[in-house]
């Protein structure tokens, strides 16, 4: 593979604000710049570089991104489907705070809402399908996921999969207090 899961999520990071911040008036991609130069958070930085991006960065970012499609070609030569984390987390409350107000706790530490996003960038930056699904539940009953990443256009394979084990099983069941 190309690089390594920080470096990949590093350049989703880039490419999605650099597209986000695209439609930004000047004044407030210069404010969310330096609020986010104050971070020392490494992935938080990639945002920011997404943010002030030339038109240099951003196809540099593109060139990283076909090599990672390569090396995917490469790996689904052999194996159907890999295997991930669906999340940096396990399942948690729901957080009814605006967006940028919400933070994690990932292994005891206070982390970036944003870091959900890393397992769900491992798949979709070379746009590779991924299916998310529960497979066990934590102690306060929230469901642990994982996500099964498959080839390029090759959607059902991780859909297939995600219920085939779901038949194994048991598939999802609403967690206490979450029932429809």
């Amino acid at each position: 593979m190309v690089g390594d899961g920080r470096e990949a999520y590093q350049n989703y990071r880039s490419l999605m604000f650099s597209i986000i911040a695209s439609r930004w008036p000047e004044e407030r991609r210069r404010q969310e710049a330096e609020e986010a130069a104050v971070s020392n958070d490494l992935f938080a930085e990639a945002g920011n570089a997404g943010i002030a991006a030339t038109a240099g960065d951003f196809l540099g970012w593109l060139a990283y991104r076909e090599a990672l499609r390569e090396s995917y070609r490469d790996f689904f030569r052999d194996v159907d489907i890999w295997l991930s984390p669906a999340d940096v987390t396990n399942a948690f409350p729901h957080d009814e705070r605006p967006f940028l107000d919400r933070r994690l706790q990932v292994n005891g530490a206070e982390a970036d809402y944003m870091h959900n996003c890393f397992y769900a960038g491992v798949a979709t930056l070379a746009g590779q399908p991924s299916t998310a699904f529960p497979v066990t539940r934590t102690t306060e009953g929230l469901p642990v996921g994982l996500q099964a990443i498959g080839p390029y256009l090759e959607d059902l394979t991780p859909i297939r999969f995600a219920g085939l084990l779901a038949r194994e099983i048991g598939g999802f069941v609403p967690p206490p207090g979450y029932e429809t």
